[in-house]
């Protein structure tokens, strides 16, 4: 019987450390340009979200781009699958198509911008 309830115990703290291990990270750049990556999200204030992967080059460019204009934002990776489904439902809701986007992709004041020019973000974030 104490077989068992070790059994039981240890696939617990197993099955809690795998849950702990895929926990949502979140990047984002405040106000006084400082990078934060927490596991909460960032306090409520006018920013962008930039979806993309850390590998690629226009995400990598953007996110240089929205820090050297201080434009605060929050990258979400588009390899985690709760971040990409979250980007597809948004998608869906805005009526755009998800098959073969380019990225990045931004959504700023209710609007999706797929890889756009850092120009085009800095009008659509203060109009």
């Amino acid at each position: 019987m104490l077989k068992k309830e070790v059994f039981i115990l240890v696939l617990c703290m197993t099955l809690t450390m795998i849950g702990a291990s895929h926990a949502k990270v979140y990047e984002w750049v405040d106000e006084n340009g400082v990078l934060h990556m927490t596991d909460t999200p960032p306090p409520q204030m006018k920013r962008v979200t930039l979806y993309g992967r850390d590998a690629c080059g226009y995400t990598y460019q953007m996110k240089s781009q929205l820090n050297q204009f201080e434009i605060p934002f929050i990258f979400q990776s588009v390899d985690d699958r709760q971040n990409s489904m979250y980007l597809h439902s948004l998608m869906d809701t805005l009526g755009h198509d998800k098959s073969g986007y380019p990225l990045p992709v931004i959504y700023v004041n209710g609007e999706l911008l797929f890889r756009p020019d850092i120009e085009t973000v800095i009008n659509k974030f203060d109009p």
